[in-house]
């Protein structure tokens, strides 16, 4: 043997045994990769079922929901229709209370809603002293931002982050149609500085 085959000989011994220890070592934890892809694959499969489920249900609810709605308000349409003949008994008087009742309902839930939310922007620490002179201010009359800008000193940037952020919040209300525009408190942030 020359010493080339010698040399490709003992090229080829050491190449196979560098391949032997890399599927020794690397096939495994390949395989055990391969195995979790496929488990995650089969989880996120099972979880997107089951939200489709759940949405499929919600739809089911809300179609209800509607024709419930859509019967009621027939129902509403007939009394009102009895009540302008002067036709209306008993009974449709204690529907018609019934949903008056329920209006008034809807308005209280409504309402707790509204405080709900200035309960919530005086817990949550999302003013600072900045908006709360704002506020102040606001609660004397309404101002054009760069006229907020001059009472607060700080840049316009600044002030029309924070004025957006308000506004975002419902503390403030904006004039309609106007350039710059012009800020009002609402009842929200009349409540909040009250």
């Amino acid at each position: 043997m020359s010493v080339i085959e010698n040399y490709i000989s003992g090229t080829v011994v050491v190449f196979t045994f560098i391949v032997g220890i890399i599927f020794t070592f690397y096939l495994p934890k390949v395989r055990s990769a391969v195995k979790a892809y496929q488990n995650a694959g089969d989880i996120l499969r099972d979880m997107i079922g089951e939200l489709r489920n759940r949405q499929k249900n919600q739809d089911i609810r809300i179609s209800d929901h509607q024709i419930q709605i859509e019967i009621l308000e027939s129902q509403l349409k007939q009394i009102i229709n009895k009540n302008h003949l002067g036709q209306m008994n008993v009974s449709d008087n204690i529907f018609a209370s019934n949903v008056k009742s329920n209006l008034s309902n809807f308005n209280d839930i409504s309402h707790k809603s509204q405080e709900s939310h200035i309960q919530e922007v005086r817990n949550s620490e999302m003013l600072g002293e900045t908006e709360l002179l704002i506020l102040k201010e606001l609660s004397l009359g309404s101002l054009l931002a760069n006229e907020v800008q001059v009472k607060i000193k700080k840049s316009r940037e600044h002030t029309g982050r924070i004025l957006k952020k308000l506004f975002e919040l419902k503390l403030l209300k904006r004039g309609v149609g106007e350039r710059p525009f012009r800020y009002y408190l609402s009842e929200e942030g009349r409540n909040l500085i009250n």
